[in-house]
């Protein structure tokens, strides 16, 4: 029978090998054994595309309303005034740009570590983070950002032709190697976007190069052309399953909807009227009605509807760039000739895929995707400048996910045309007398942290000062 009783001179010895070992080995129980010394890149490959998120998901407010997309009745941006909000993308992206440039100097040639694969994604993900920023901003910080380790903390400004052309060579380095790449084994569910693929990051790396070379077409055409038709020579987002995409715990359409935060825009509700996608994007009002909201208006009471339970899902993951821009990216290619042939029919055919693949992604059925296709807007025709207007205004309508990348194109194209607010006693005018903003003013910490390269940079500190590549 076992005791009940406990053996106390047995106890006290337990108890004092107990205090010896504490005391004997105090340092190692106090120190965190799980703790990494060096974060290994396959993990940091998660948090570099993580990053990729939240940079572009920051400034979505910004560009959705300035794009007449959706519409707050509350805040600066409805007004064309600055507030701190707008610099978020500006934090986001270079706070991942030093974990980028810790990853890229474990891996890049030469290196104990070497992973060409892990270091093109490495690359890509920079392009990514610098190009959304100097598109909203011109010229940033690049050359002498991300060395703070070494000391370089008040880095200066780099013009952004120079960004882009250092760009596109990363895009060239990163590409020669992602082509034929073995995956990446371990990464399934570390790589947010593509589980370690290596051919759907080579895809993301293409169709980046073909929106950037479309950006500068305006500003170098020749540029234009050679970097178009590199992207056209290799593959490309071309499905929905090749769709650079992120989760984040919750889409951003659900938090958005959540905090009742957007309102969509009258503007795009006049336009997507007779749209199948007209009842996945708004929600009705407390009156069951479809009612949008007037951007930049001063009336900040009102029933107005909310973004659609069609796309504010939960678990949706976030696209970042995805098969339908792709799509209408080549209709303007192939349109204008650029970087290839000119060619209406290829352009047409372009078109009507992104308009197709853009519902498709959006969840709208078979039978009612095919019944709009039939429509007289789906065909381009008039004039080439008519033409185009039509692909950039399809485009806007699918991109509703994406205000950073429908603000750059409607700086670069002209459309949606976007007039200038002109009544004070119906509109917030804003720091810009009503006329929408050309870029984003920089952030306010510029000017107290990095004080002697911002005041070299103060005529540009002005929303009405145009990005070097918008030049229409």
């Amino acid at each position: 029978m076992t005791s009940r009783y406990l053996n106390i001179p047995f106890l006290a010895l337990i108890f004092s090998f107990c205090l010896f070992s504490c005391e004997r080995d105090f340092e190692e129980f106090n120190t965190n054994g799980n703790a990494l010394e060096e974060v290994s890149p396959v993990f940091q490959v998660g948090e570099i595309t993580r990053d990729l998120h939240q940079s572009y998901s920051q400034s979505y407010n910004v560009g959705s309303e300035w794009q007449h997309q959706w519409a707050r009745s509350y805040g600066d941006t409805r007004g064309y005034i600055y507030d701190n909000g707008q610099a978020h993308a500006w934090k986001e992206s270079y706070a991942a740009y030093r974990d980028i440039v810790d990853l890229i100097g474990k891996v890049e040639p030469g290196t104990a570590e070497e992973n060409p694969v892990i270091y093109s994604v490495a690359l890509v993900a920079k392009v990514f983070h610098f190009h959304m920023l100097t598109d909203l901003y011109g010229d940033v910080p690049y050359t002498e950002a991300g060395q703070g380790a070494s000391g370089l903390v008040k880095p200066g400004y780099t013009a952004q032709n120079e960004i882009y052309s250092d760009l596109f060579a990363s895009l060239d380095e990163a590409i020669a190697l992602l082509d034929g790449a073995d995956n990446l084994t371990g990464l399934n569910d570390i790589d947010r976007l593509y589980a370690g693929e290596a051919e759907k990051w080579l895809r993301f790396a293409n169709s980046l190069r073909l929106r950037m070379g479309m950006r500068v077409r305006y500003a170098d055409p020749a540029l234009a052309e050679r970097e178009v038709g590199k992207a056209l020579a290799e593959k490309l987002i071309e499905e929905n399953e090749h769709n650079a995409k992120v989760f984040e715990f919750e889409s951003q359409m659900f938090q958005k909807e959540k905090e009742n935060m957007m309102h969509p825009s009258v503007f795009m509700v006049d336009f997507m009227a007779g749209d199948p996608r007209y009842d996945l994007y708004f929600g009705p009002n407390t009156k069951g009605e479809i009612i949008g909201y007037v951007n930049g208006s001063v009336e900040t009471q009102g029933d107005f509807s909310r973004i659609g339970q069609g796309i504010a899902i939960k678990d949706r993951p976030d696209r970042i760039m995805g098969a339908s821009e792709v799509a209408f990216l080549l209709a303007e290619a192939h349109l204008f000739g650029i970087g290839t042939a000119n060619d209406t029919d290829k352009a047409n055919e372009a078109y009507r895929k992104g308009i197709r693949t853009s519902m498709e992604f959006w969840g709208v059925e078979a039978g009612p995707i095919e019944e709009f296709l039939t429509k007289e807007k789906t065909t381009l025709s008039g004039t080439d400048e008519e033409k185009l207007e039509m692909v950039i205004m399809q485009k806007w309508a699918d991109l509703i996910d994406n205000g950073v990348e429908t603000y750059a194109e409607g700086r670069r194209t002209g459309y949606p045309v976007i007039a200038q607010r002109k009544d004070a006693g119906l509109f917030v005018l804003g720091d810009t007398d009503g006329v929408m903003p050309r870029k984003c003013k920089y952030p306010e910490s510029e000017a107290f942290y990095n004080t002697e390269n911002f005041q070299k940079m103060s005529a540009q500190h002005d929303f009405l000062t145009k990005v070097w590549w918008d030049k229409k």
